[in-house]
Order: structure tokens, then C-alpha cells, then sequence
């Protein structure tokens, strides 16, 4: 069965990198809007330790992996605005009566409400760096060329300094005309 999911993987998402390994090709040096996205152009020009690029099954089972990386996230985000709403069932009203006036996309109050959540909700993930640029001095510190940097999110997103009331849902934080929206 793993083999049989495999294979429709690779089947599902060759086409996708055919057509941006064409587009890559197509486009080098041209400033053109057909080129494909970053990450895509990141794995064709990748290469393995033995100096071989990527194959397309291998590129499609990585897309695969980052595709249920981003669905669980992406899910997770989801679930914890609708969980944000049901506590606050005063604000479902205002929320449809924004989505009515200014249609999801481009609704205020919602698009507020899930930068929020999102900021409350954020993973805990770490993103961990390699300083690749000459040494440089940040807030008095030298950081050397090589050095690990790591990233808590949490460190910023409930920080008092950047946010009032920094544990505190506040649908209303990232409307325009807010300190934390500019």
C-alpha cells in the first residue's frame, strides 16, 4: 500500500515539476513571472552530496512531505480561529456583518482575527540559521560568520514591549490605525 501511495504521489505532482523545471529553464537570466516559485526553484537547483540534482520522484515525494507539513498548520490555524470564535460568540455577528460588507478576502475584523490567532497559536518550531554573510556587530554583540542562530517565536509574539496586553486575545489588535498593524 506505501508503494501504491507512493506511486500516486509521484503521479500527481510530476506534471508540476516538469512545468517548473520548463520554466526555470525557459526563464533563466529573464525577469519573467513565469518563472516558478522560490522553494520550487530551490529544489531543482539542489544538489545531493554525489553532485546529482534532485530526480522527479524525489522531488515530488519532498513537495508531498511539505504539502502535509503545511495542511497540518495550515489546519491547526483553523481550528483554533474557529475555537476563538465559539468563546466569543459576541463577536460571530460582527464577524458575518464584516464578511458581508467587505467579502472574506478583504474583510478587516476577519483578516485581524486570524493574525491574532495566529499570533497566539504560533508553533513553537525554532528556525535555526547558519550566519552565512562576514561577521557583524548586532546590539553590540559580534556575531561571527558560522554562528547558530536560533529564532523563539514566542520570545517575540508575547512581548510586552511589541504587543499590550501580550496574552490577551484581541480580535482587534491588527486593525488599521493600530500600533501592532503598522
Amino acid at each position: 500500500q506505501v508503494h501504491t501511495s507512493r506511486n500516486l504521489l509521484v503521479s500527481l505532482l510530476h506534471p508540476v515539476v516538469v512545468q517548473a523545471r520548463e520554466d526555470l529553464q525557459n526563464n533563466s537570466g529573464n525577469n519573467n513571472n513565469n518563472k516558478p516559485p522560490i522553494y520550487m526553484q530551490t529544489m531543482l537547483e539542489y544538489t545531493k552530496e554525489d553532485g546529482q540534482p534532485l530526480s522527479d520522484e524525489e522531488m515530488c515525494i519532498l513537495m508531498a512531505a511539505l504539502l502535509v507539513v503545511a495542511v497540518a498548520n495550515t489546519s491547526a490555524g483553523v481550528g483554533a480561529s474557529i475555537l476563538n470564535a465559539l468563546e466569543r460568540k459576541e463577536f460571530i455577528p460582527i464577524l458575518l456583518d464584516d464578511i458581508s460588507e467587505h467579502g472574506v478576502r478583504s474583510a478587516p475584523l476577519l483578516t485581524s482575527w486570524i493574525l491574532e490567532t495566529a499570533r497566539l497559536a504560533a508553533s513553537s518550531f525554532t528556525g535555526t540559521r547558519v550566519v552565512n554573510c562576514d561577521d557583524f556587530v548586532l546590539e553590540g554583540y559580534h556575531i561571527p560568520r558560522g554562528t547558530m542562530v536560533t529564532i523563539a517565536p514566542h520570545s517575540i509574539l508575547y512581548n510586552e514591549e511589541l504587543y499590550k496586553d501580550a496574552l490577551l486575545f484581541d480580535p482587534y489588535r491588527y486593525m488599521p490605525d493600530t500600533p501592532e498593524s503598522k
